[in-house]
């Protein structure tokens, strides 16, 4: 419930007070994310869906609005993204990285959700878009924004939310997934990044590891070496 994490969203924001700064990759905290998810069903359900998408993949805007059924894999639970809106057209991904993106729990009981919603029984072999506007169009970028500008300023508004960029959630997820000690490269791949670009933004957060030098440690010497006549130079 909305009312429990309070406490915690709000020591975040005074932790983090300035969101718009240019070139921002912030993340949420979990209980922010979860948060806006918890507030955008209560009061604008209709987006709801394509916000668990993000926050559950990590995948670019425009992926989540050309996303169709037929690259949906329920039973596989994953997600083959190999098409992007960018610019209004829907085209290639960014640099042109087709990749796979796991499922969820929480992400598959929305997808199914939406399945039996639109009574599309066979979901895997539908070329339909999976997330629509609440007209049941294609959902503008635009439009999409707005809606999010009225989600974020509200739940900063009454929840004190960081009111970040829709694009945070992808720097949640991947934040999420360093921290819990994935490994980079795999998220560099999911999110359809290089290496070089996960440890130049988000080095801060990877986990500090004791490199442990052991190995190289001189082993005890046993009496029978202890014989042996040292060795001269030369």
């Amino acid at each position: 419930p909305i009312p429990r994490i309070m406490a915690s969203v709000a020591e975040s924001a005074r932790a983090h007070p300035n969101p718009n700064r240019a070139e921002s990759r912030d993340a949420w905290t979990l209980e922010e994310a979860w948060c806006l998810l918890e507030f955008a069903k209560c009061h604008e359900p209709k987006w709801y869906p394509i916000l668990m998408f993000y926050f559950q993949t990590g995948a670019r805007l425009g992926e989540g609005l050309a996303l169709r059924w037929d690259s949906v894999d329920l039973f596989g639970r994953n997600i083959h993204l190999r098409r992007a809106v960018a610019a209004g057209e829907e085209g290639e991904p960014k640099w042109g990285k087709h990749r796979h993106v796991p499922i969820s729990d929480e992400l598959l009981e929305v997808l199914k959700w939406l399945a039996r919603r639109r009574r599309i029984s066979e979901p895997w072999k539908s070329p339909e878009l999976v997330f629509l506007s609440p007209r049941g169009k294609q959902i503008l970028k635009r439009v999409l924004q707005r809606a999010w500008e009225r989600i974020r300023s509200r739940a900063h508004t009454d929840h004190g939310v960081r009111p970040l960029p829709l694009h945070s959630f992808r720097h949640t997820w991947v934040t999420m997934m360093l921290r819990d000690g994935q490994d980079p490269q795999w998220v560099a791949a999911t999110v359809g990044d290089s290496l070089e670009v996960i440890y130049k933004y988000y080095s801060h957060v990877l986990p500090s590891r004791h490199r442990d030098l052991s190995a190289l440690r001189r082993a005890p010497i046993s009496p029978e070496a202890s014989a042996l006549q040292p060795l001269r130079a030369g």
